[in-house]
């Protein structure tokens, strides 16, 4: 079965992003308004979840307002990010935000994606405290998916460069040399030498 013809991240696509609540949900793009997973689900829970909308017409559904009403260029990326060669279903595209963990506290950004933020805002009473407590969750996501299928990966922060999930997850696929990865980093932290070797391997 080809993808989703009205928006491929509908049917390939995988984002796991940790909630102020420090859960951590999944969802098929960063625009989706509709009810989410979670970790912590059994296989089975998670594909009836995608299930219910992984055939829907984007245009018409109600959780996928957030392009509709901006005419945004998300839903044309992706078909960029995700081939019509790739199989229905397979974990072609993931977003993964799995720390706050940051030593900045960029205005464009918020005490839900850096720890240096609430230190700052805890200073001045604004914000309660955030329990940060890092939970190795790697291998939890790393059971949901096939590694295999993946093409592209976008790493998002906190600071990616200071925590490890990053190379966790790219030292574990089955076909770097075909994988496209993008991180978000505020450009303060140089890049390991593990990391640098990791990326050798990949497609871009």
């Amino acid at each position: 079965m080809i993808p989703n013809s009205s928006c491929r991240f509908l049917s390939n696509g995988y984002r796991f992003e940790l909630k102020e609540q420090n859960y951590i949900t999944i969802s098929p793009c960063c625009r989706w308004q509709g009810p989410m997973s979670w970790l912590g689900q059994s296989q089975a829970e998670i594909k009836k979840w995608r299930d219910q909308f992984s055939q829907s017409n984007s245009y018409l559904l109600e959780s996928c307002r957030g392009c509709n009403q901006l005419n945004s260029e998300m839903r044309d990326s992706s078909y960029k990010s995700i081939s019509e060669l790739e199989e229905f279903g397979n974990s072609s595209f993931l977003e993964i935000q799995l720390t706050r963990t940051c030593n900045a506290a960029c205005i464009i950004c918020g005490p839900n994606f850096s720890t240096l933020w609430q230190q700052e805002l805890r200073k001045q009473n604004t914000i309660p405290i955030i329990n940060t407590d890092s939970t190795n969750t790697v291998q939890e996501i790393l059971s949901l998916i096939d590694l295999e299928q993946v093409r592209t990966i976008n790493f998002l922060g906190g600071e990616t460069f200071l925590t490890e999930e990053d190379t966790q997850i790219l030292s574990q696929l089955g076909n770097p040399e075909l994988v496209k990865v993008k991180y978000a980093t505020n450009g303060s932290i140089y890049p390991s030498s593990k990391r640098m070797d990791l990326w050798k391997r990949l497609k871009r």
